[in-house]
């Protein structure tokens, strides 16, 4: 089969196509020809670029995780103030969720699946340790600019990122609560107390 003209785009397109799939119809539902349907592409392209289910999941993961990370480290770059980085980060991370909760689910899904999927696991751990780093890269940006926190930084990684799982969870159970809304805002407020100036 030739390749095709516009290989980044087309490439780009299957995966959005495999992540609306992975949301209408969840992990076990998902084909490869629901996929290639609804990107409306032969499915002799979708072997083309991942050869196997396995590896067209993967793909997705890895370009949800793309998409978010980046729009939340740019977000932050540059920012050392814990105030800004909690605010900030937490909303850009949020405003992903509320934007589209199927994808949340997709990523929590594929997430669970990866527990007894060795191929789906090896990319949701890269896409987690990315997230982590993420993390972690600005709290040593804080510790750099003269913050300290009371926790160390593992702890502080897992709170913040255990947070954000949590709340996901809670807003694709329940939706969004009043409830949910004051527990961010307690969350972003403790996070906030944990980092201060020596």
């Amino acid at each position: 089969m030739p390749a095709p003209r516009n290989p980044g785009r087309t490439r780009g397109q299957i995966l959005d196509a495999a992540l609306g799939v992975l949301a209408d119809r969840g992990h076990a539902g998902t084909t490869m020809q629901r996929v290639a349907d609804a990107a409306g592409v032969d499915k002799a392209l979708l072997h083309y670029y991942f050869t196997s289910k396995a590896g067209l999941l993967s793909a997705a993961v890895m370009h949800l995780g793309d998409r978010l990370l980046a729009d939340v480290e740019a977000a932050v770059a540059g920012l050392d103030d814990p105030a800004d980085v909690v605010e900030i980060g937490f909303g850009t991370m949020w405003d992903h969720v509320t934007a589209d909760p199927r994808l949340h689910a997709v990523w929590l899904s594929l997430y669970a699946a990866a527990i007894t999927d060795p191929v789906l696991a090896e990319t949701v751990g890269a896409v987690r340790a990315r997230y982590r780093e993420m993390v972690r890269a600005r709290l040593l940006a804080m510790v750099a600019a003269g913050w300290r926190s009371s926790l160390s930084d593992s702890a502080l990684v897992m709170l913040v990122v255990a947070s954000i799982d949590g709340f996901t969870v809670a807003l694709l159970e329940d939706g969004r609560t009043p409830a949910l809304d004051e527990a961010i805002a307690a969350t972003q407020e403790m996070v906030r107390a944990l980092i201060e100036r020596p």
